[in-house]
Order: structure tokens, then sequence, then C-alpha cells
């Protein structure tokens, strides 16, 4: 009797306890969410809340040892690399006009800032030995695929969602703390902001396309779907040098990470101007199509399909004719995401036309989360987004740039691809992003490897044919190769030996040009000399 009237009293309070718990929790939520949406509304933010909220997630941070070594060293082994890879390794372009090859065929390499001495081919046997080695270091650590996988943290990641069995008790405890204020806080707080957008989209979008809306409205309009989305995916931008921020007609050029990046750009556009970006990108299917067939209801776009080759020639001239209209263009030179490790090279499309171009930075601090698209499925990669602690971006405008007399598009290109890979503190990279994706390319690129190593080697022989002191023949059927190049030299039946010196001439410096007149090459090569005596 007396424990169950204990449990009768006891009932009625869990009851009352758990209600209570579930009606503040919901007002937490409810109040995150609206305070958000109506700050952005009015044009407010949360001021300087984000980036206290940052430095308490690097506190719990703190308690977790860091996985990837860091160096300030120049050219040394630091993420992505995992060994150091001298640069005759490496596939080098000193021209933007001439092919990507390896730095042991360039003669420029020597002379490359940064770059140490560039390896000397004796021989054959040198230049496979060389290849061999190169191929090697790429099996280990590769110069161009760490772009196209997941941000590195620098630390142990906290956005996972299991536990680590060599971590502490402590590191267990912060780790699952942290980890319910993402699945229950974080999570359900953002998919309300992007709902929100989805539907402050939809319906704009419907009334512009029953009544005419003019520019100004349509900017606002725009910015404000951007900035209530960049707050549903954890987005926590600074945007710095904003007197340089693009105005006026031209191309306004960024680094590629996201399918988000319109958004996080267009989330700075001052509404006084009445006008947004054009926005260009690559036209999808699903959710995305959707939310691009709706925003080209409120704002200038051009969606190109890769698939057709018309539809390619007809963008190309197209967003050029765009440039030279009021507002900026926003494009994506690089073609093709990846993860702020490097900077994919530019396509020169739009820098064959004399016109300005606005160079903007991107830089992600991937320690709080990461921005880079990796998984197969949209939906993944916004839940992964969604309960993630946050998106960090620093956002670079830099001066205004312009083609110069006597440049090329090619070399114009790659000044912008420089300047906005200097500014974000990235490695620029020597290929685009259709190296990693398309087979052709990549066979492309093995051939003209193949191609100037061969004529770098038969210009090579042949020149020793017609200079040497010696005669080549074929080893004996009995004697193996090493055997033949231990037979000492006989003196006084050398054909062709210089009666006045013992000394082999010294390797010369020979200098090769392939077809188009692009392929470099300096180097010592002396054939191994087999002499047969008389």
């Amino acid at each position: 009797d007396s424990s169950s009237m204990v449990s009768s009293i006891c009932s009625p309070l869990e009851h009352e306890m758990l209600a209570g718990l579930l009606l503040a929790y919901g007002r937490t939520l409810f109040w995150g969410y609206a305070a958000t949406v109506l700050l952005i509304l009015a044009g407010g933010s949360w001021g300087w809340l984000p980036w206290a909220y940052l430095k308490a997630v690097g506190l719990l941070q703190s308690f977790f040892p860091s996985v990837y070594p860091r160096s300030k060293e120049v050219d040394q082994a630091r993420w992505p690399q995992l060994i150091h890879k001298p640069s005759w390794t490496r596939l080098l372009r000193p021209h933007p006009e001439r092919p990507a090859l390896f730095g042991f065929i360039h003669d420029e390499t020597s002379s490359a800032k940064g770059s140490e001495k560039t390896v000397e081919l004796r021989d054959h046997w040198d230049a496979s030995a060389t290849l061999i080695g190169a191929g090697l270091t790429a099996i280990v650590q590769d110069d161009f695929s760490a772009a196209f996988t997941p941000a590195p943290t620098l630390c142990e990641s906290l956005n996972g969602f299991s536990l680590h069995p060599d971590w502490s008790q402590l590191q267990k405890t912060v780790f699952a703390a942290g980890l319910v204020v993402r699945i229950l806080f974080l999570f359900p707080i953002r998919l309300a902001l992007v709902a929100t957008s989805f539907l402050w989209l939809f319906i704009w979008a419907a009334y512009a396309a029953c009544i005419t809306i003019n520019p100004r409205l349509r900017t606002w309009i725009a910015v404000k779907y951007s900035r209530i989305f960049c707050a549903g995916t954890g987005v926590i931008a600074e945007y710095t040098q904003k007197e340089h921020r693009p105005t006026g007609s031209g191309f306004a050029v960024s680094a590629h990470l996201t399918p988000n990046d319109a958004h996080i750009l267009s989330a700075d556009i001052p509404i006084a101007t009445g006008h947004s970006y054009l926005v260009t990108g690559q036209r999808h299917t699903g959710i995305i199509g959707l939310m691009e067939q709706m925003a080209a209801r409120i704002i200038p776009t051009l969606w190109l399909d890769r698939a057709s080759a018309d539809e390619r020639r007809n963008f190309a001239e197209n967003v050029l004719e765009a440039a030279k209209k009021p507002a900026p263009v926003l494009f994506f030179p690089e073609g093709y995401c990846s993860n702020n490790t490097q900077l994919l090279q530019f396509r020169r499309a739009i820098f064959v036309r004399d016109v300005d171009i606005h160079p903007i930075a991107i830089r992600q601090d991937s320690r709080f989360g990461d921005g880079f698209w990796s998984e197969d499925l949209f939906k993944d990669y916004m839940i992964r987004l969604l309960t993630s602690w946050a998106v960090v971006y620093k956002i670079i405008y830099l001066p205004k740039m312009r083609r110069e007399v006597n440049e090329s598009a090619s070399e114009f290109a790659t000044r912008v691809h420089d300047t906005i890979a200097d500014a974000s503190e990235v490695q620029p990279a020597v290929f685009d992003g259709s190296f990693w994706y398309k087979k052709a390319e990549q066979v492309k690129v093995r051939e003209s490897q193949q191609q100037a190593l061969a004529q770098l080697l038969c210009s090579n022989i042949e020149d020793d044919k017609e200079n040497t002191p010696c005669l080549l023949v074929a080893p004996p059927v009995d004697r193996t190769l090493s055997e033949e190049l231990l037979v000492p030299r006989p003196k006084a039946h050398a054909p062709f030996a210089n009666k006045h010196s013992d000394q082999a001439p010294p390797p010369r410096r020979l200098s090769v040009t392939g077809g188009s007149g692009v392929l470099g090459c300096s180097h010592a090569m002396n054939i191994p000399e087999i002499i047969v005596t008389e």
C-alpha cells in the first residue's frame, strides 16, 4: 500500500516536470528561430554572439589533440602532404600556355621560386629511375586529389556521430554533450530556417509571376532569402575590404567551395544599390533545380547544361554580353567545387574580352565545419551542414583587375588566379576540375608526359651519336649490361679517342625544342659507353 501511494504521488510530478522540460525546450527552439528571422528581416544581426559561440566551440576542441602536422616553414610537409616532395616530382606549369610537365623535364624548374635544383639525367636509365621515384611519391601523396576530399580540421573533429575508442572519459563526455547540442538544438532551428528560406522564395516567385517587381524590391528579396538560407546552413561569415566590393559592369570572380557560394556572396549586397549579382552556374535537377527556377523569377540568372555543346557555346557568348550591363556577373571560373586547400586552374572563357574583373577570395576555417560538397546526395550534404557546429568563412574583396596590353587571355586568367590564391592562402593548382572528373583529360596529361620525355631522350641520343667519341654496340649475349659497363676502357684502341687527354668529355647542357616550340629542357646527358677493342 505504501509503495502504491508513493507511485501515485510521484507520477503526476514526473509528468509535470517532463511537460515543463518539453515546453521550455520548444520555447527555446521557437525563440531562437523567430529571433533570427526577425533580426534578418529588420536588417540586424546577432552581433558578437556568433564569434563568442565559436570561441566556446574552440574551447571544446582544445580537449582533443591535433591530428595533422602544422609547419610554417616554406615547402615543408604539412597537410595535405604526408611527405615532403621535392619539386622535380611535381607537375609544374611555368607558363599558362605550356603543358604541365614533371619538374625534371622543365629547364625552368631550377630557377622557379622556392624550388630546389632539378635532377640531372645522364641517360635513359636515370630517366626511368626518376619517373619511378615521381610515381611512388604520387602514390603516397599526389598533389591534386586532396582538393576533392573533406577539408582538414587540423584537430579531432567534433562533427561526427560516434565516439572514438581511444578517447578518455572526459573527451567522451565533452563529445556527447556537443552531440546533444548539435542534434537537439542546432539541427531543428536550422532546418526551420532553411524551410523558411524555401517558402520565402516560393511565395515571392509566385508573386513575381503575376505582378512586375521593381529592381530595388527584387534585391531586397534576394538578400533576405540569402541571409535566411545562410543562417540555416550555419554560415558565419566575415566580409573584409568592402571598399572593393563588386559594383558596376564586369565579372565578380570567386573561388568555388559549395553550391551555396552564391548565397554567401549575395548576402552581403547593399540593398540600396538596387541590383544583385547576375548569378551563373550549372543547371541541376531535383530540389536544386527547383530553387534555380524560382530564383530566376527574382534575380537575373544564366544556367548552363554542360551536356549540350551548343548550350556551352551560347552560354559563353551570353555571359560575356551580360558583363557589359550595370550589375556584375557572379562567375566561378574553376568550374568545379574544391575544399579550399587548393585553387583549381581558371578557365579562360571570360578573360578573352577587355572587361573588369572583381576578384573575391574565400577562406574557410574547417575546424567548425566543412562547406565542401563531398557527398553523393544533396540531402546527405545538407544533413551534415545542419548538424555541424558552423561553416566559417572569411570573404576578402580584392581590387578590380583589367587585362593589360599584350597580355593573353591565359596569362590574365593565371594572374587573377594567383592573386586570389595568395589572398586565400591556398596553393594554386595546375589543373582544373575536369582533370579529376574526366578520364580523357587524365589520358591527355599522361600522353603529354610520355611525348615530352621521349623527345628529350631521343634528341639527346641523336646528339650523342653525332658528337660523343665512342662507338655504341649491343652487349654480347653471354655478358650482362652491368658486366659490360665494368669493362675497363683500353686507351690505345679506343676509336676516335682523344690522344691528348685520358679524361672523358664533360657532360653537355642540352636544349630540346618540341614540335610546337614550347618544350624546353637543359640537362646533363652522358650515354654509357661500351668500347669494343680491335
